[in-house]
């Protein structure tokens, strides 16, 4: 597994845990049930696939034509269930654009036998819906077999002459997967939450190759009357040696990472709102300092 794939299963696992924070809610929701359970599986794949990085197991033509058959005949079987609900509900572009022959995938390359098996995949999960005879975790069984067809086509020559092995051509495409839904899942926790926004931002941040970045410090500026967040105040950071400035984003916080240990002086000012200092901000190390920020009007 590469450094960074790595921090992003790490990120992945620390949004997990973020949601596990708020579980008596979050379990109300069928929607994060079902990412929560996609997640889950492809992390256990993840790791499955890390062991398996480990042996010597060369794919050759014959794992690649049982991976290719898999992949053909599970798309097929959803494609016919769904174009029989699309004639019944008559949805005639749908039903159509499923009733492709099977044949047409077999006899192109490869690869564009997995773009086209992937787009009859994305048409029935887009029409889920109306498709009242599949299920997700009907489009999941096929994603994990264009993923496992894949997995084996991206083997250099079916082969692994450097010891490289099924694992490590599957893990990129399982890492990629699972970090679209922890995606989905941030945008239902911040939905259902929104209080949480910070700790699944902070969680879930990738670093560069050094690691995940922590933010030092966030500030947030808020309406003192209403409450309302204000963007594009700007906040100067000094500790007497370096200053940073910053403007607040359209949900008002203002987040700096890196920032040196020590204590730190904030001043902050806005065309519409009367200017302000805090001080003493204490920065520690891989911790985050919050600061709330209630801003008074300039009077008329």
């Amino acid at each position: 597994m590469t450094t960074r794939d790595s921090l992003r299963v790490t990120a992945i696992s620390n949004g997990q845990n973020i949601c596990a924070q708020h579980i008596a809610i979050l379990a109300t929701v069928p929607e994060y049930l079902i990412e929560k359970t996609i997640i889950e599986d492809l992390m256990v794949r993840i790791e499955t696939a890390k062991r398996n990085n480990t042996r010597d197991n060369t794919p050759q033509a014959k794992v690649k034509t049982i991976a290719f058959n898999f992949m053909i005949n599970t798309i097929n079987k959803f494609r016919l269930r769904a174009s029989v609900k699309a004639n019944q509900l008559n949805a005639v572009g749908l039903e159509s654009a499923l009733t492709h022959p099977i044949s047409n995938i077999r006899v192109i390359d490869d690869s564009t036998s997995a773009t086209k098996a992937e787009s009859l995949k994305e048409i029935m999960k887009t029409n889920l819906g109306i498709l009242t005879n599949l299920t997700n975790a009907d489009i999941l069984e096929m994603e994990n077999a264009i993923l496992e067809f894949r997995a084996v086509l991206y083997s250099p020559q079916f082969a692994s002459k450097n010891n490289k092995t099924e694992g490590t051509m599957l893990i990129p495409e399982l890492v990629k997967e699972a970090q679209k839904h922890s995606n989905l899942v941030g945008r239902i926790l911040l939905s259902y939450i929104p209080e949480a926004t910070l700790a699944w931002e902070t969680a879930t941040r990738i670093g560069k190759s050094t690691g995940v970045r922590y933010i030092s410090v966030a500030v947030h500026f808020a309406e003192a009357n209403s409450g309302l967040q204000i963007k594009n105040v700007k906040a100067t950071f000094t500790d007497g040696k370096n200053t940073i400035t910053k403007f607040s984003t359209v949900r008002g916080w203002v987040r700096i990472s890196s920032m040196q240990q020590g204590s730190w002086d904030l001043t902050y000012e806005h065309a519409t709102f009367l200017p302000g200092t805090k001080t003493r901000i204490v920065i520690q190390p891989n911790k985050m300092a919050k600061v709330q920020i209630k801003l008074q009007k300039i009077p008329a």
